[in-house]
C-alpha cells in the first residue's frame, strides 16, 4: 500500500514528516525514518493572540454585564466594591451597597427620618426602598415611610427622595406626604443633613 503524500491505512491517520516528508502516524512522537521530534515541534507551535480577539472578548464581557440579571449583577457589584475594582461604575456599586444598607437598618432609618420631618410621629417603618440613577453620576434613593400620628393614631405615608454622588453632593426632597401637617423647608434641610452625615459615608465607604 502506497502511503506517500499523506495516505493512510484503515483506522490509522498518516501525515507527512516536516523534515523528510515521508508518511508517519499522526500520533507518533518521532519520525521513524529521520528521527524528527514531531510532538516537540507541535508543542512549539503557538497561535498568536490577535488584538481584535481581545477587544471582542472585552466587548462581549461588557455586554453580558449590562444585560445580566439583576441579582447576579448585584453580586458582581458587591465583589467589585470589596475588591476595590473601579472598572464597574460607581453608580452601579453605590446602588447595590445602598440597597443592602437600607435593608439592614430599615427600622432605625425610618424612625430617624420620621423624627426629623414629623417629630410627633410614631411606629415608623420603612415599607419599601429602591434606587435609580440619573445623569451626572447621581444615585437616587426612594423611601416609602409608614407611621402613625402621635395624637390621633392616624396612619400616614411619606415618600422621600434623596440624591447623592460620589463627589459628596446630596439633596433630600419630599415626594408625597399624606399627613395634614406639611413638612417645613427647615425639616427637609435637616433630613438632608442627617442622610449626608450618617448614611452617605456608609454608602461611599462600602462602594469604594
Amino acid at each position: 500500500m502506497d502511503m506517500a503524500g499523506g495516505g493512510g491505512a484503515a483506522g490509522v491517520t498518516f501525515v507527512d514528516c516536516a523534515r523528510c516528508h515521508r508518511p508517519i502516524s499522526a500520533i507518533a512522537s518521532h519520525c521513524p525514518q529521520c528521527g524528527f521530534a514531531v510532538a516537540a515541534a507541535g508543542r512549539k507551535t503557538k497561535r498568536k493572540v490577535r488584538p481584535a480577539v481581545v477587544i471582542g472578548a472585552l466587548v462581549l464581557g461588557i455586554g453580558v454585564y449590562v444585560f445580566i440579571a439583576r441579582p447576579t449583577r448585584d453580586d458582581l457589584n458587591r465583589l467589585a466594591s470589596s475588591a476595590g475594582f473601579h472598572g464597574v461604575p460607581w453608580t452601579d456599586r453605590a446602588q447595590t451597597q445602598a440597597n443592602d444598607i437600607y435593608a439592614q437598618i430599615g427600622s432605625s432609618l425610618a424612625a430617624s427620618m420620621v423624627n426629623i420631618i414629623h417629630p410627633s410621629g410614631q411606629s415608623a417603618t420603612l415599607v419599601s426602598h429602591a434606587t435609580t440613577v440619573e445623569g451626572g453620576g447621581i444615585v437616587v434613593s426612594h423611601f416609602e415611610l409608614a407611621w402613625k400620628s402621635g395624637q390621633t393614631g392616624q396612619k400616614n405615608t411619606t415618600l422621600v427622595e434623596w440624591r447623592c454622588s460620589e463627589e459628596g453632593y446630596t439633596s433630600a426632597a419630599i415626594g408625597a406626604d399624606s399627613a395634614t401637617t406639611r413638612v417645613s423647608p427647615k425639616s427637609v434641610t435637616q433630613l438632608d443633613e442627617y442622610l449626608r452625615t450618617n448614611i452617605f459615608p456608609l454608602v461611599k465607604k462600602n462602594s469604594n
